[in-house]
């Protein structure tokens, strides 16, 4: 009974994070299917840093650490990455 009990579980949740990875990646096909390509980027990116401090913020919270460092720590990784993927973007552009 027990056993069954922690397969059953085992099982189970793998499946959920994975049903709610999809759910949030089909999210971001929304502004895409609904708008031009630069909407999309806009609402996509704005979309995406809003999930990014939600989620920063109940992950610190439930670690009982210090709410804005981490948050910021997050965004600013964010940034770089943008402006990096932005920068790399345009050079690519250029050369070809």
């Amino acid at each position: 009974m027990i056993l069954e009990y922690f397969l059953h579980q085992e099982a189970t949740l793998p499946t959920g994070k994975c049903f709610s990875k999809i759910l949030v990646a089909l999210t971001f096909l929304a502004p895409v299917y609904f708008l031009d390509l630069n909407g999309a980027l806009i609402a996509s990116s704005i979309w995406a840093i809003v999930l990014l401090i939600t989620l920063s913020f109940e992950i610190t919270k439930s670690n009982k650490e210090k709410v804005r460092k981490v948050v910021f720590e997050h965004l600013g990784i964010a940034t770089a990455v943008i402006i990096l993927t932005y920068v790399v973007g345009e050079i690519i552009s250029f050369i070809l």
